[in-house]
């Protein structure tokens, strides 16, 4: 697959998976080939039951088209997104680049998606295992801070009627301004109109790897202000390629996101759940990111690089480590090298 170009075959993915996911048999049969059933995965966040602590992250179902195909490849959760209160088209292609020997991605999509009101429309039907919800601005154009709030409200707002959980990006690394929330007064200002729309559905950030300590201390500050119920850590890391700001995930985010991990789960004591995301490709690098201090942990470029086997993988080499180390639940061992 790789011979061909990357958005083609993510297009091409998301064609198969969505026949795939409507037949009946295919789901009889991958719940037997993908999916491993042990006590030891199953554990409670942010008030939600999960399975298992293995989840899709925000980026490869933009639109909740592969919600049910990608949990019958035994995935935990399924993020959706980013959307916004418009439709976008993102950026111009080609926007998505390989780094093979890397193991890594370089992303200059731009948050394309179909709308907020048009997504959630997929979502209606209430699943049996948890779906988040990616949120962001809309526009690639510079707005006024209270015309992004209001946009941003928006989703908000229509994401909290279907949502289990609501994740907000406020480090997106190709959208213009995408950063403008990394402002403590600017994000406490989004905060406190988000949590007076709705304070019932849990509401993450997903914070940069590229934060100053200084700057982390402060929006994790703000976050503490309004009860923030946790955050995703992290996004995709700000480079700059072909004289453009652009996303690099993957296996160089690895150590990098699994240090925020550990200092965010110090600054706030271990009381507010986090999800770690960011180079995870095997099980070892997964439980890592949980000792570390995440409660769940998500991948994307680790599913282009190992297929579709990797849920299986990580969750049955998790099984194995928790048994080494004695522990009986996943939430036994998060935070033990913080």
């Amino acid at each position: 697959m790789f011979c061909f170009d990357a958005e083609g075959i993510h297009d091409f993915i998301v064609d198969a998976g969505k026949k795939l996911q409507r037949i009946t048999l295919f789901n009889y049969v991958a719940d037997k080939v993908f999916r491993v059933n042990n006590e030891r995965l199953k554990t409670q966040v942010f008030g939600l039951d999960f399975e298992n602590p293995v989840g899709l992250a925000a980026g490869f179902d933009k639109n909740a088209e592969l919600i049910d195909f990608f949990y019958d490849l035994g995935f935990g959760f399924i993020e959706i997104g980013s959307l916004s209160a418009k439709p976008s088209k993102g950026n111009d292609k080609p926007r998505i680049f390989r780094l093979i020997k890397e193991e890594a991605i370089i992303n200059n999509m731009g948050l394309p998606n179909k709308g907020i009101d048009q997504v959630i429309l997929r979502l209606t039907e209430k699943r049996a295992y948890p779906v988040g919800i990616n949120i962001s601005q809309s526009s690639n154009n510079t707005m006024p801070l209270y015309c992004v709030i209001e946009d941003i409200a928006y989703s908000f707002s229509k994401a909290a009627l279907v949502a289990d959980y609501i994740a907000l990006n406020i480090s997106c690394p190709n959208v213009k301004e995408g950063k403008a929330f990394e402002n403590p007064y600017a994000l406490d200002n989004l905060l406190a109109e988000l949590k007076k729309r709705n304070d019932q559905v849990p509401l993450l950030i997903k914070l940069s790897p590229d934060l100053p300590p200084q700057n982390l201390e402060e929006l994790i500050s703000a976050c503490s202000k309004h009860s923030i119920e946790g955050y995703v850590i992290s996004n995709a890391r700000s480079i700059q390629h072909n004289d453009t700001q652009k996303g690099l995930s993957g296996l160089p985010l690895q150590k990098i996101s699994t240090e925020l991990i550990r200092r965010v789960y110090c600054l706030t004591n271990g009381k507010v759940p986090i999800v770690g995301v960011g180079g995870i490709d095997s099980a070892a690098s997964a439980y890592e990111k949980i000792k570390a201090g995440a409660s769940l942990v998500q991948l994307y470029t680790g599913l282009v690089y190992q297929g579709p086997m990797i849920a299986k993988m990580i969750n049955k080499g998790l099984v194995e480590l928790l048994e080494k180390d004695g522990f009986s639940t996943i939430s036994e061992a998060v935070g033990k090298s913080a």
